[in-house]
């Protein structure tokens, strides 16, 4: 269903207006218990007292306030209109992620990932963590750009592969140093990366046990 025909499902109305009475009543009581009142309430207390300070003449009294209460009234029925809507679009949203989540499981399946860290209680964390992250590292084509770039550095510049791999503490050319931090710029993009795979595999366990739950 489109978002445009889902915001205008009348059941969602009759949802909104059972909810959102019963709701808005018990924040308004817990708001009273603790000695607190809505900003517009005190607004319009002191709009009224200045209207009645300023303005003497009754006729025009009433007048302005019988305008103040018509704003008020319109601007309540602008707010239930966008509170309305929002709580649809709310909905809404809830349901595509929703879906979202449940077709990448299945996608997850297909690729017979389906074991969390808790399946695996008998490996370390870390062997656990790394193993699953690097695959998938190995499907993230911009990690796997930065790879070859390092290597290419690597291959023009021995003296770099020497001092980087083997530690060894040897004389370098200007060139070879900035080649050097060239390689530690394109490590950390690397890092960058890994940590957004790592915040991914988080997130797929957490998917993946949601399902074995039966919650999703």
């Amino acid at each position: 269903m489109k978002v445009e025909k889902f915001l205008k499902w009348s059941i969602l109305d009759e949802l909104y207006n059972e909810r959102g009475d019963k709701f808005a009543s018990n924040i308004l009581k817990e708001m009273e218990k603790q000695n607190k009142e809505l900003k517009t309430v005190v607004i319009d207390e002191k709009l009224t007292r200045k209207i009645k300070e300023y303005v003497t003449d009754k006729e025009k009294q009433n007048e302005l306030l019988g305008l103040l209460n018509q704003y008020e009234l319109g601007t309540n029925k602008d707010d239930d209109f966008w509170n309305k809507m929002y709580y649809k679009l709310g909905i809404y949203d809830c349901l595509e992620l929703k879906n979202t989540l449940k077709s990448k499981i299945e996608e997850d399946d297909d690729k017979d990932e389906k074991n969390v860290f808790l399946d695996e209680s008998s490996d370390d964390f870390w062997d656990y963590l790394n193993t699953n992250r690097m695959k998938m590292i190995k499907r993230n084509k911009k990690y796997k750009e930065f790879m070859s770039k390092r290597e290419k550095i690597k291959e023009d510049n021995p003296n770099v592969r020497t001092f980087l791999e083997d530690r060894e503490v040897i004389e370098l050319t200007e060139v070879e140093l900035n080649a050097v931090l060239d390689i530690f710029e394109i490590e950390g993009d690397m890092e960058t990366i890994k940590t957004a795979e790592t915040f991914k595999l988080g997130a797929r366990e957490m998917l993946i046990f949601l399902k074995q739950m039966g919650l999703i």
